[in-house]
């Protein structure tokens, strides 16, 4: 067994978790009968669902840097996975009420806690980033040129803070499709071969 398979295991592990409550909490929702939820409440788990798919190309792509696993990297590793699945099991609200409807107070309540583990999530996701981009020789300038676009790592952890920040409404919703957006964006030539 090679030292990545241990990083592929880790992996499997959290993200079929992750997954699990991300279907779980969707089930939820679908199985609400005539319920009118939100509209806001079904952007989180989308987006988690693709940041939860977007992990395995990220780990692909860094199957071939030499001594990765390293124990500190496999910690960080380790807590940055934690918050991914904290995202996923709090990506959708629990309801109050005995209808299963989840209202944009029970949206308002969550929003938060999950916008708060997400930026958290992104700083590290961008910590990694600076990490790997260094390691592939980018100077200073080339990252500060290349944060904001798609394969950077800089505007989800701004757009998540700001979220984090602001209760309005339509800030949420077009974050939201703006993050969701970004990923597809980000990932659409990545390859797994």
């Amino acid at each position: 067994m090679e030292n990545f398979d241990y990083l592929v295991g880790l992996i499997s592990i959290v993200v079929g978790l992750g997954l699990a409550e991300v279907a779980s909490g969707m089930n939820r929702l679908l199985r609400a009968s005539g319920a009118k939820h939100d509209p806001l409440v079904f952007g989180p788990p989308i987006l988690v669902a693709l940041m939860l798919v977007s992990i395995w190309f990220d780990v692909w792509a860094v199957r071939r840097i030499p001594n990765l696993l390293s124990f500190p990297f496999f910690v960080v590793t380790f807590a940055q996975l934690m918050l991914l699945y904290l995202l996923a099991a709090s990506c959708v609200p629990e309801t109050a009420g005995e209808t299963g409807t989840i209202t944009s107070a029970e949206y308002e309540g969550n929003r938060p806690y999950f916008w708060r583990l997400f930026s958290l999530y992104e700083l590290m996701y961008f910590g990694f980033w600076i990490f790997f981009m260094t390691k592939k020789g980018l100077s200073p300038l080339n990252l500060a040129e290349r944060a904001f676009t798609p394969s950077g790592g800089a505007l989800p952890l701004v757009v998540g803070i700001g979220l984090a920040l602001t209760r309005n409404r339509l800030v949420q919703g077009l974050g939201l499709m703006l993050l969701i957006v970004w990923l597809f964006l980000g990932y659409w030539s990545y390859r797994i071969t």
